[in-house]
């Protein structure tokens, strides 16, 4: 607020001065004022429309105010007058994907992989796998690096957490074998990943395999994984269920509610009580 109060002085003195009128505008962001701030970045483009900084400013001020169709807009204009940094890309991307335009959100994934943390890379894959856009997720796996490249300083578990995914894409594409291969192949590394293990278990279940699924549900719920044992306890109820077993889905939803309470598993559990009764 300082630092607005200085810019809004000097400008009002000497409103010429471009350097100040982008420390003005840098300060609205800072504070939250976003409608003063695109009001700004416009004056600041009407004498600089090639400052591709001024079209991200605006673009974020519009983010701020929830108009994300302005927002992508700017952040186009930005994009074909000068080479975008990564964060306005990945925001570029999310804002399409927000609008239900996977394939430019896509484009603008792409554009930025190369310069793309680890980090930014697994959360692009987790969105487009968690929104069952696998034709997407497998573009952006293979534009995301030269294979040989990829996986360059990259931790063990953000590797496997990236191979996981492979898996999910194979799945979602119906690929099975591929799906079951990727999740092997972490499992021969890591025989405690525990999302590979759930999806392995998932795997033998839709084989109606269920002794190998339970012998895998058994392995996740021994993890220390919270969240792992939550989901894997879960899913053993519903396949002893569909087992028409009772009393053992019964207790593996007992056990998963010591974890996390949640309603709809308290509701699972009083329906599983109430046909034990009646047994």
């Amino acid at each position: 607020m300082q630092a607005l109060d200085s810019y809004r002085m000097a400008t009002i003195l000497n409103p010429a001065n471009r350097d100040w009128v982008i420390g003005k505008a840098q300060s609205l962001m800072e504070v939250g004022d976003y409608r003063e701030a695109q009001e700004v970045a416009f004056q600041l483009l009407q004498e600089n429309p090639d400052d591709n900084r001024f079209w991200v400013t605006r673009a974020n001020a519009f983010v701020g105010l929830e108009d994300f169709d302005k927002a992508i807009a700017n952040l186009e204009m930005a994009r074909k007058v000068g080479d975008l940094a990564s964060s306005a890309l990945l925001l570029l991307g999310d804002l399409h994907l927000n609008n239900r335009i996977p394939k430019l959100a896509l484009d603008a994934y792409l554009e930025a992989a190369p310069k793309l943390t680890t980090g930014q890379k697994l959360r692009i894959l987790s969105t487009l796998v968690g929104q069952s856009l696998f034709e997407e997720a497998e573009a952006f796996i293979k534009g995301a690096a030269p294979a040989a490249e990829l996986f360059a300083g990259w931790s063990t578990a953000d590797r496997q957490s990236w191979t996981v995914f492979q898996s999910q894409v194979a799945l979602g594409l119906g690929d099975e074998k591929a799906s079951i291969a990727f999740l092997e192949e972490v499992l021969r590394e890591s025989p405690f990943n525990g999302r590979a293990l759930l999806q392995v278990a998932s795997y033998y279940r839709r084989q109606s395999d269920n002794e190998r699924a339970l012998y895998y549900y058994d392995r996740a719920v021994g993890l220390n994984d919270n969240d792992i044992r939550f989901e894997g306890l879960v899913q053993m109820a519903t396949l002893h269920v569909s087992q028409q077993q009772y009393k053992k889905a019964l207790d593996r939803i007992r056990e998963a509610l010591s974890i996390r309470s949640e309603d709809r598993l308290k509701d699972y559990a009083d329906t599983l009580e109430r046909i034990l009764d009646r047994a």
